[in-house]
Protein backbone atom coordinates (compact mmCIF):
# COMPACT_ATOMS: atom_id res chain seq x y z
CA UNK A 1 0.00 0.00 0.00
CA UNK A 2 1.27 3.59 -0.97
CA UNK A 3 1.17 6.68 0.71
CA UNK A 4 -1.13 8.91 -1.81
CA UNK A 5 -1.88 12.71 -1.07
CA UNK A 6 -5.16 13.65 -0.12
CA UNK A 7 -5.07 17.46 -1.34
CA UNK A 8 -5.08 18.36 1.93
CA UNK A 9 -2.23 20.16 4.09
CA UNK A 10 -2.90 17.71 7.17
CA UNK A 11 -1.52 15.08 5.54
CA UNK A 12 1.99 16.43 3.77
CA UNK A 13 4.13 13.49 4.01
CA UNK A 14 4.36 12.32 0.29
CA UNK A 15 6.92 12.09 -1.81
CA UNK A 16 6.50 15.52 -3.42
CA UNK A 17 8.05 16.95 -0.72
CA UNK A 18 11.05 14.53 -0.89
CA UNK A 19 11.73 16.81 -4.29
CA UNK A 20 11.69 20.58 -2.54
CA UNK A 21 14.88 21.98 -1.15
CA UNK A 22 14.74 22.03 2.56
CA UNK A 23 15.67 25.02 4.48
CA UNK A 24 17.93 23.63 6.87
CA UNK A 25 20.49 27.19 7.35
CA UNK A 26 19.10 30.02 8.77
CA UNK A 27 16.55 31.58 6.17
CA UNK A 28 14.96 35.03 5.85
CA UNK A 29 11.71 36.45 5.40
CA UNK A 30 10.43 36.52 2.32
CA UNK A 31 7.24 38.48 3.40
CA UNK A 32 4.69 38.44 6.15
CA UNK A 33 0.72 39.15 5.89
CA UNK A 34 -2.42 40.01 8.18
CA UNK A 35 -4.89 37.38 7.15
CA UNK A 36 -7.13 39.29 9.37
CA UNK A 37 -8.02 35.93 11.86
CA UNK A 38 -6.92 33.29 13.43
CA UNK A 39 -5.11 31.23 10.30
CA UNK A 40 -5.72 27.94 9.41
CA UNK A 41 -3.26 25.54 7.98
CA UNK A 42 -1.81 26.54 4.48
CA UNK A 43 -2.09 24.95 1.11
CA UNK A 44 -0.54 25.38 -2.36
CA UNK A 45 -1.30 24.95 -5.70
CA UNK A 46 -0.05 26.50 -8.76
CA UNK A 47 1.47 29.66 -7.65
CA UNK A 48 -0.78 30.61 -4.81
CA UNK A 49 -1.21 29.85 -1.31
CA UNK A 50 -4.66 29.03 -0.17
CA UNK A 51 -6.05 29.70 3.44
CA UNK A 52 -8.68 30.24 6.26
CA UNK A 53 -8.94 32.85 8.86
CA UNK A 54 -11.48 33.97 10.85
CA UNK A 55 -14.36 33.27 8.85
CA UNK A 56 -12.71 33.81 5.37
CA UNK A 57 -10.96 31.58 3.08
CA UNK A 58 -8.02 33.58 1.01
CA UNK A 59 -6.03 32.79 -1.58
CA UNK A 60 -2.62 34.95 -1.59
CA UNK A 61 0.12 35.19 -4.28
CA UNK A 62 3.46 33.73 -3.82
CA UNK A 63 4.63 37.78 -2.96
CA UNK A 64 1.78 37.85 -0.36
CA UNK A 65 -0.24 39.56 -2.19
CA UNK A 66 -3.94 38.79 -1.48
CA UNK A 67 -5.75 37.50 -4.69
CA UNK A 68 -9.59 37.40 -3.31
CA UNK A 69 -11.56 36.71 -0.07
CA UNK A 70 -14.60 34.35 0.25
CA UNK A 71 -16.64 34.87 3.38
CA UNK A 72 -18.07 31.93 4.76
CA UNK A 73 -20.59 33.54 7.44
CA UNK A 74 -19.02 31.28 10.46
CA UNK A 75 -15.25 30.52 11.72
CA UNK A 76 -13.77 28.47 9.22
CA UNK A 77 -11.76 25.90 11.15
CA UNK A 78 -10.73 23.97 8.40
CA UNK A 79 -7.82 23.63 5.78
CA UNK A 80 -8.41 23.85 2.29
CA UNK A 81 -8.08 21.54 -0.16
CA UNK A 82 -7.03 22.30 -3.90
CA UNK A 83 -7.85 19.93 -6.97
CA UNK A 84 -7.99 20.86 -10.21
CA UNK A 85 -8.90 24.47 -10.07
CA UNK A 86 -11.63 24.07 -7.67
CA UNK A 87 -10.79 24.73 -3.30
CA UNK A 88 -12.77 22.70 -1.15
CA UNK A 89 -13.55 24.40 2.31
CA UNK A 90 -15.59 23.86 5.08
CA UNK A 91 -17.21 26.30 8.20
CA UNK A 92 -19.25 26.48 10.82
CA UNK A 93 -21.92 27.27 9.19
CA UNK A 94 -22.38 23.81 8.41
CA UNK A 95 -21.50 24.12 4.69
CA UNK A 96 -18.57 22.59 2.47
CA UNK A 97 -17.59 24.65 -0.32
CA UNK A 98 -16.40 24.41 -4.03
CA UNK A 99 -15.28 27.90 -5.23
CA UNK A 100 -12.86 28.54 -8.09
CA UNK A 101 -9.36 28.72 -7.56
CA UNK A 102 -9.10 31.40 -9.48
CA UNK A 103 -11.95 33.48 -9.06
CA UNK A 104 -13.10 32.47 -5.36
CA UNK A 105 -16.67 32.44 -6.81
CA UNK A 106 -18.82 29.63 -5.41
CA UNK A 107 -19.74 27.09 -7.43
CA UNK A 108 -21.51 24.74 -4.90
CA UNK A 109 -22.13 24.03 -1.60
CA UNK A 110 -23.30 21.30 0.79
CA UNK A 111 -25.27 21.40 3.63
CA UNK A 112 -25.04 19.17 6.76
CA UNK A 113 -26.67 19.18 9.99
CA UNK A 114 -23.60 20.38 12.37
CA UNK A 115 -20.61 22.04 12.80
CA UNK A 116 -17.74 21.06 10.37
CA UNK A 117 -14.59 20.86 12.04
CA UNK A 118 -12.72 18.49 8.90
CA UNK A 119 -10.71 19.36 6.36
CA UNK A 120 -12.17 17.85 3.07
CA UNK A 121 -9.96 15.10 1.44
CA UNK A 122 -10.35 14.89 -2.33
CA UNK A 123 -9.95 11.51 -4.27
CA UNK A 124 -11.14 10.40 -7.43
CA UNK A 125 -13.30 13.05 -7.69
CA UNK A 126 -15.14 12.49 -4.37
CA UNK A 127 -14.62 15.00 -1.61
CA UNK A 128 -14.83 13.03 1.89
CA UNK A 129 -15.32 14.67 5.20
CA UNK A 130 -16.81 14.76 8.99
CA UNK A 131 -19.17 16.78 10.49
CA UNK A 132 -20.39 16.81 13.83
CA UNK A 133 -23.95 15.94 13.11
CA UNK A 134 -21.80 12.56 13.43
CA UNK A 135 -21.75 11.61 10.05
CA UNK A 136 -18.62 11.25 7.77
CA UNK A 137 -19.84 12.08 4.04
CA UNK A 138 -18.56 11.38 0.69
CA UNK A 139 -20.02 13.97 -1.85
CA UNK A 140 -19.65 14.31 -5.84
CA UNK A 141 -16.53 16.95 -6.25
CA UNK A 142 -18.07 18.15 -9.31
CA UNK A 143 -21.51 18.47 -8.23
CA UNK A 144 -21.75 18.72 -4.30
CA UNK A 145 -24.29 15.72 -4.55
CA UNK A 146 -24.23 13.42 -2.06
CA UNK A 147 -23.24 9.70 -2.84
CA UNK A 148 -23.10 8.13 1.01
CA UNK A 149 -23.05 9.41 4.41
CA UNK A 150 -21.83 7.06 7.62
CA UNK A 151 -23.14 7.92 11.35
CA UNK A 152 -20.82 7.52 13.63
CA UNK A 153 -21.24 8.08 17.68
CA UNK A 154 -18.87 10.43 18.20
CA UNK A 155 -17.88 13.90 16.85
CA UNK A 156 -15.81 14.47 14.06
CA UNK A 157 -12.33 16.61 14.30
CA UNK A 158 -9.86 14.31 12.64
CA UNK A 159 -9.57 15.03 9.10
CA UNK A 160 -9.86 11.70 6.98
CA UNK A 161 -7.32 9.98 5.15
CA UNK A 162 -8.64 8.25 1.67
CA UNK A 163 -5.74 4.90 0.72
CA UNK A 164 -6.34 2.86 -1.41
CA UNK A 165 -10.57 2.60 -1.79
CA UNK A 166 -10.76 2.91 2.39
CA UNK A 167 -11.49 6.19 4.13
CA UNK A 168 -9.74 6.63 8.01
CA UNK A 169 -10.63 9.11 10.26
CA UNK A 170 -11.06 9.34 14.32
CA UNK A 171 -13.60 10.54 16.10
CA UNK A 172 -14.18 12.19 19.84
CA UNK A 173 -16.85 12.32 22.53
CA UNK A 174 -18.63 10.20 23.72
CA UNK A 175 -16.70 7.52 21.71
CA UNK A 176 -12.84 7.51 21.10
CA UNK A 177 -12.38 5.39 18.15
CA UNK A 178 -10.72 5.01 14.39
CA UNK A 179 -12.62 3.86 12.09
CA UNK A 180 -12.55 2.12 8.38
CA UNK A 181 -14.62 2.95 6.18
CA UNK A 182 -15.13 1.53 2.21
CA UNK A 183 -14.52 4.71 -0.02
CA UNK A 184 -17.24 3.71 -2.47
CA UNK A 185 -20.14 2.49 -0.33
CA UNK A 186 -19.91 3.73 3.08
CA UNK A 187 -19.52 0.90 4.75
CA UNK A 188 -17.49 0.43 7.73
CA UNK A 189 -14.96 -2.09 7.31
CA UNK A 190 -13.28 -2.01 10.90
CA UNK A 191 -12.67 0.28 13.85
CA UNK A 192 -10.38 0.14 16.46
CA UNK A 193 -10.88 1.41 20.40
CA UNK A 194 -8.48 4.55 21.35
CA UNK A 195 -7.54 5.29 24.33
CA UNK A 196 -8.97 9.10 24.30
CA UNK A 197 -10.43 11.33 21.82
CA UNK A 198 -9.27 11.29 18.75
CA UNK A 199 -8.56 14.94 17.46
CA UNK A 200 -5.42 13.60 15.08
CA UNK A 201 -5.59 12.50 11.57
CA UNK A 202 -3.96 9.31 10.55
CA UNK A 203 -1.07 9.03 8.21
CA UNK A 204 -1.26 5.93 5.95
CA UNK A 205 1.88 3.99 4.62
CA UNK A 206 3.38 0.90 4.01
CA UNK A 207 0.07 -0.96 5.05
CA UNK A 208 -0.09 0.99 8.45
CA UNK A 209 -2.15 3.70 9.51
CA UNK A 210 -0.51 5.82 12.21
CA UNK A 211 -2.86 8.12 14.77
CA UNK A 212 -2.34 10.11 17.63
CA UNK A 213 -5.39 10.32 20.12
CA UNK A 214 -5.75 12.81 23.64
CA UNK A 215 -4.30 10.56 25.74
CA UNK A 216 -1.12 10.82 24.63
CA UNK A 217 -1.14 7.71 22.68
CA UNK A 218 0.27 6.95 18.95
CA UNK A 219 -1.04 4.11 17.87
CA UNK A 220 0.39 1.74 14.59
CA UNK A 221 -2.60 -0.38 13.83
CA UNK A 222 -2.63 -2.26 10.47
CA UNK A 223 -4.66 -0.87 7.45
CA UNK A 224 -6.40 -4.30 6.29
CA UNK A 225 -8.28 -5.45 10.13
CA UNK A 226 -7.86 -2.71 12.79
CA UNK A 227 -5.57 -4.82 14.65
CA UNK A 228 -2.83 -2.45 16.86
CA UNK A 229 0.93 -3.07 15.90
CA UNK A 230 2.27 -0.84 18.85
CA UNK A 231 1.30 1.94 20.86
CA UNK A 232 3.86 4.77 22.68
CA UNK A 233 2.63 6.85 25.26
CA UNK A 234 3.79 10.81 24.97
CA UNK A 235 3.76 12.68 28.10
CA UNK A 236 0.34 14.42 26.90
CA UNK A 237 -2.05 14.44 24.07
CA UNK A 238 -1.28 14.17 20.53
CA UNK A 239 -3.78 16.06 18.45
CA UNK A 240 -1.53 16.66 14.66
CA UNK A 241 -1.28 13.61 12.35
CA UNK A 242 1.94 11.57 12.01
CA UNK A 243 4.65 12.08 9.90
CA UNK A 244 6.06 8.73 8.60
CA UNK A 245 9.28 8.79 6.59
CA UNK A 246 12.19 6.51 6.11
CA UNK A 247 10.92 3.83 8.77
CA UNK A 248 10.25 7.07 11.28
CA UNK A 249 7.22 8.14 12.87
CA UNK A 250 7.50 12.25 13.08
CA UNK A 251 4.59 13.81 16.07
CA UNK A 252 4.24 16.73 18.36
CA UNK A 253 2.81 17.15 21.63
CA UNK A 254 1.24 19.66 24.53
CA UNK A 255 3.67 17.47 26.33
CA UNK A 256 6.31 20.36 24.65
CA UNK A 257 8.39 17.36 22.89
CA UNK A 258 8.33 16.58 19.13
CA UNK A 259 9.29 12.79 18.74
CA UNK A 260 11.07 10.49 16.65
CA UNK A 261 10.20 6.91 17.01
CA UNK A 262 10.37 3.77 15.24
CA UNK A 263 7.97 2.66 12.70
CA UNK A 264 8.31 -0.80 13.15
CA UNK A 265 8.36 -0.84 16.68
CA UNK A 266 6.98 2.27 18.10
CA UNK A 267 10.74 2.35 20.19
CA UNK A 268 11.86 6.32 20.45
CA UNK A 269 14.63 7.63 18.73
CA UNK A 270 14.72 11.25 19.69
CA UNK A 271 12.87 13.79 21.54
CA UNK A 272 13.12 17.25 21.52
CA UNK A 273 11.69 19.68 23.83
CA UNK A 274 10.62 23.07 22.28
CA UNK A 275 9.41 25.96 24.18
CA UNK A 276 5.48 24.98 24.71
CA UNK A 277 2.88 22.75 23.57
CA UNK A 278 3.11 21.69 19.86
CA UNK A 279 0.01 20.94 18.61
CA UNK A 280 -0.15 21.13 14.86
CA UNK A 281 1.58 18.24 12.70
CA UNK A 282 5.68 18.12 11.67
CA UNK A 283 6.68 18.66 8.30
CA UNK A 284 9.76 16.66 6.76
CA UNK A 285 11.74 17.71 4.12
CA UNK A 286 15.00 15.92 3.01
CA UNK A 287 16.80 15.37 6.73
CA UNK A 288 14.95 18.57 8.40
CA UNK A 289 11.53 18.45 10.83
CA UNK A 290 9.63 21.54 10.56
CA UNK A 291 7.79 21.72 13.83
CA UNK A 292 5.94 25.13 15.65
CA UNK A 293 5.02 25.56 19.27
CA UNK A 294 1.90 27.46 20.97
CA UNK A 295 4.66 29.53 22.40
CA UNK A 296 5.22 31.15 18.79
CA UNK A 297 8.23 29.70 17.76
CA UNK A 298 8.86 27.54 14.66
CA UNK A 299 11.93 24.69 14.82
CA UNK A 300 13.91 23.46 12.28
CA UNK A 301 15.52 19.83 13.29
CA UNK A 302 17.62 17.42 12.06
CA UNK A 303 15.66 14.50 11.19
CA UNK A 304 18.80 11.76 12.20
CA UNK A 305 18.64 13.54 16.10
CA UNK A 306 16.54 16.03 17.08
CA UNK A 307 19.34 18.97 17.29
CA UNK A 308 18.10 22.41 16.12
CA UNK A 309 19.24 23.46 12.90
CA UNK A 310 17.20 27.05 13.49
CA UNK A 311 14.32 28.88 15.21
CA UNK A 312 11.58 31.46 14.05
CA UNK A 313 9.90 33.65 16.79
CA UNK A 314 6.97 34.98 16.53
CA UNK A 315 4.38 36.87 19.34
CA UNK A 316 1.29 34.04 17.61
CA UNK A 317 1.06 30.80 18.44
CA UNK A 318 2.01 28.29 15.72
CA UNK A 319 -1.13 26.41 15.34
CA UNK A 320 -0.57 25.63 12.12
CA UNK A 321 1.65 22.78 9.81
CA UNK A 322 4.63 24.19 7.94
CA UNK A 323 3.95 23.95 4.65
CA UNK A 324 6.66 23.75 2.08
CA UNK A 325 6.19 24.84 -2.07
CA UNK A 326 9.47 25.59 -4.59
CA UNK A 327 11.63 26.21 -1.76
CA UNK A 328 9.67 28.58 0.86
CA UNK A 329 8.32 27.59 3.79
CA UNK A 330 5.28 28.80 4.99
CA UNK A 331 3.26 29.10 8.60
CA UNK A 332 0.24 30.35 9.89
CA UNK A 333 -0.30 31.87 13.27
CA UNK A 334 -2.75 32.05 15.62
CA UNK A 335 -2.72 35.96 15.95
CA UNK A 336 -3.90 36.39 12.00
CA UNK A 337 0.16 36.69 10.72
CA UNK A 338 1.06 34.46 7.59
CA UNK A 339 4.94 34.43 6.77
CA UNK A 340 6.87 33.08 4.13
CA UNK A 341 10.65 32.16 4.71
CA UNK A 342 13.33 31.11 2.19
CA UNK A 343 16.97 30.85 1.77
CA UNK A 344 19.37 33.66 2.39
CA UNK A 345 20.07 35.33 -0.14
CA UNK A 346 21.71 37.66 1.25
CA UNK A 347 19.21 40.34 2.08
CA UNK A 348 15.60 40.13 4.08
CA UNK A 349 15.51 39.53 7.71
CA UNK A 350 17.69 36.93 9.17
CA UNK A 351 15.71 34.00 11.36
CA UNK A 352 17.18 32.95 14.91
CA UNK A 353 19.28 29.88 15.68
CA UNK A 354 19.67 31.02 19.68
CA UNK A 355 17.97 28.33 21.66
CA UNK A 356 14.91 28.41 22.52
CA UNK A 357 13.85 30.77 25.85
CA UNK A 358 13.28 28.33 29.21
CA UNK A 359 10.61 28.97 30.96
CA UNK A 360 9.97 27.78 34.15
CA UNK A 361 6.55 27.42 34.57
CA UNK A 362 5.99 26.10 30.83
CA UNK A 363 4.32 27.47 27.69
CA UNK A 364 2.40 30.97 27.95
CA UNK A 365 -1.15 30.79 28.14
CA UNK A 366 -2.85 30.95 24.53
CA UNK A 367 -4.15 34.25 23.59
CA UNK A 368 -6.26 32.24 21.04
CA UNK A 369 -7.94 29.35 21.45
CA UNK A 370 -5.79 26.37 18.86
CA UNK A 371 -8.71 24.94 17.48
CA UNK A 372 -11.26 26.91 16.74
CA UNK A 373 -9.66 30.43 17.53
CA UNK A 374 -11.74 31.72 20.12
CA UNK A 375 -10.74 34.91 21.82
CA UNK A 376 -8.82 33.37 25.00
CA UNK A 377 -7.89 37.20 26.41
CA UNK A 378 -10.61 37.19 28.92
CA UNK A 379 -10.08 33.33 29.70
CA UNK A 380 -6.21 33.10 30.08
CA UNK A 381 -6.07 30.74 32.73
CA UNK A 382 -8.90 28.75 31.74
CA UNK A 383 -7.71 24.85 31.11
CA UNK A 384 -10.03 24.57 28.46
CA UNK A 385 -11.79 26.57 25.53
CA UNK A 386 -15.17 28.03 26.45
CA UNK A 387 -16.11 27.72 22.93
CA UNK A 388 -15.35 24.66 21.70
CA UNK A 389 -14.18 22.91 24.77
CA UNK A 390 -10.71 22.40 23.30
CA UNK A 391 -8.11 21.29 25.97
CA UNK A 392 -5.55 24.24 26.93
Amino acid sequence: MRQVRMHNPTHRFDQDLRRQTPLSAEPTVAWQDEFGGHVREISYWDGTVYSATGEDIVAVGTDGREQWRFNADATVNTSPAVVDGTVYAASYDRHLYALNAATGREQWRFETLGDIGTSPAVVNDTVYFGSNSRTVFAVDANSGREQWGFDTQGGLQSSPAVVDGTVYIGTTNPESRIYAIDAGSGRERWHFEANGPVWSSPTVIDSTVYVGDKAGSVFALDAASGRERWGFRAGDEVAGAPAVVDGSVYFGSHDTEVHAVDAATGREQWAFEADGSVKAAPTVVGDVVYAGSLYGTVYALDRKDGSKLWQFETDGEVVTSPLMADGVLYVGFADGTAYALEADSGSGTHVSSEAAPSSASGSKPPSFCPECGGDLSDHRNANYCPECGFSL
